[in-house]
């Protein structure tokens, strides 16, 4: 179990890696699309931050803020969100 647990974290860790790199190249879907694959694996709140991000570059004001919503929920300590 503890070796599944650090396989997952990795895995999100890369994802998330991928999807920031994605994001600063401008290439957003391919950051939706490495972002929503992190949320299929579990609630992180960075995935939900950036998923932010990249909807509301896409002008996706309204989806954006729901996304910000739980990043904040989950990161109530952040006060950069």
């Amino acid at each position: 179990e503890r070796q599944e647990r650090e396989r997952r974290r990795q895995e999100i860790s890369r994802l998330l890696e991928d999807a920031r790199i994605a994001f600063r190249r401008g290439h957003l879907k391919d950051a939706q699309q490495l972002c929503e694959q992190v949320l299929q694996v579990g609630r992180v709140g960075p995935a939900h931050e950036l998923l932010g991000d990249v909807l509301v570059r896409q002008g996706r004001l309204h989806e954006a803020a729901g996304h910000y919503t739980i990043a904040a929920q989950m990161t109530p300590a952040n006060g950069l969100i």
